[in-house]
């Protein structure tokens, strides 16, 4: 059976007196037994790539490019944070390049509207 260091959870020989990570010492530290952590339910979380991928892609802008492509990967990292069961993380990243993306988006569809307006309004007069 093997010990596990509780300052940094590297898993030790049964019989050591040192973890061989950290250089703890065993003795004085709870040691967990690979029973005891094959109980506990450890969820590590990482931040979606995605998410990261839509904020930085709405920053950019690129002509409109990267709205379009913020708005997609944010609502496509939304979902997935919501049925990672916890494992990712990043919502409000993925949020904020949504309404940046949507907001770009909107200024951009404005400017062409009024590019397209204005001498239509300007020649008739």
């Amino acid at each position: 059976m093997s010990q596990y260091c509780v300052a940094c959870g590297v898993e030790n020989l049964d019989n050591a007196k040192f973890c061989k990570e950290c250089g703890q010492k065993l003795d004085d530290v709870e040691i967990e037994t690979s029973s005891k952590l094959s109980n506990t339910n450890n969820i590590v979380s990482k931040t979606s790539g995605k998410a990261i991928a839509s904020l930085v892609l709405s920053i950019l802008w690129m002509y409109g490019l990267g709205s379009l492509l913020a708005i997609i990967l944010g609502h496509m990292a939304r979902t997935e944070i919501r049925n990672s069961n916890g494992k990712l993380t990043g919502d409000g990243i993925a949020v904020a390049g949504l309404v940046i993306g949507y907001l770009l988006f909107v200024v951009i569809f404005l400017g062409i509207l009024a590019a397209v307006a204005v001498p239509k309004l300007a020649g008739t007069q």
